[in-house]
C-alpha cells in the first residue's frame, strides 16, 4: 500500500500494488474528514487550532485562508464531536480535597416562546477546578429532574471519596458549597 501524490488535481490516495487488488482508496474515506470539501491540509491545520482554541471566523479566514461560513460550520461539527465524545466515554472525576463544579442546563431549540414544542434534554456537567477534568451525563426526561435523580447522575461521575461540589445559584448569583462523601 503505497499514499500517490497529488496529480492533475486528483486527491491523495491509498493505492494497493498487488496484482490481485490494484485498488485505490480516497485518504478521507472512512474518516471525520469524509464529505467535507475542505483542503485536507486545511482541515488537519483546523483541527489542530481547535484544539488551542485558534477558530475565530477572522483567524480561520486570515491564518487558514477559510470563509467566515465554513469556519463556523467548522467549529459547529468540531463542537459536535467533543460533546459525543464525552457522552460515549464517561469519565469519573473528583476525589479527596478536590473541588467539582456541578452546572445543570437544558436543551431545547424554541426560541422567545414561539413556534412548535421540541424535545428537550436535561445535562449535567461537572468540571473539577484543579484538574480540569470534566463530565456530562444527560437525564431523561422533559421536567426538571428532582433531587435524588439529580444526585444520583452526579455520584456516577464522582471518583469514590470525600468531594466537594460546587453549583451555582441562579436567582441570587452567589455560589452554595456541599461536601459529601460519594
Amino acid at each position: 500500500m503505497k499514499l500517490t501524490g497529488k496529480r492533475g488535481g486528483q486527491a491523495r490516495r491509498w493505492r494497493f500494488h498487488k496484482a490481485q487488488c490494484r485498488k485505490e482508496i480516497s485518504l478521507r474515506m472512512g474518516t471525520f474528514f469524509q464529505g467535507n470539501q475542505l483542503d485536507f491540509r486545511t482541515a488537519i491545520l483546523f483541527v489542530y487550532c481547535w484544539t488551542y482554541g485558534y477558530t475565530t471566523t477572522a483567524f480561520c479566514s486570515t491564518e487558514l485562508g477559510m470563509k467566515r461560513k465554513s469556519a463556523v460550520h467548522w467549529n459547529k461539527q468540531m463542537r459536535e464531536v467533543a460533546a459525543e465524545s464525552a457522552l460515549r466515554v464517561p469519565l469519573v472525576i473528583g476525589g479527596p480535597g478536590l473541588t467539582v463544579e456541578v452546572d445543570e442546563t437544558i436543551y431545547s431549540k424554541r426560541k422567545y416562546q414561539r413556534g412548535r414544542t421540541y424535545p428537550q434534554q436535561w445535562v449535567f456537567r461537572g468540571v473539577c477546578r484543579e484538574t480540569g477534568d470534566c463530565f456530562l451525563v444527560p437525564v431523561g426526561g422533559r421536567s426538571k429532574p428532582d433531587t435524588d435523580t439529580a444526585d444520583k447522575a452526579v455520584c456516577q461521575a464522582l471518583l469514590y471519596g470525600h468531594n466537594r461540589l460546587l453549583g451555582r445559584v441562579p436567582q441570587s448569583g452567589g455560589e452554595w458549597l456541599h461536601s459529601f462523601d460519594s
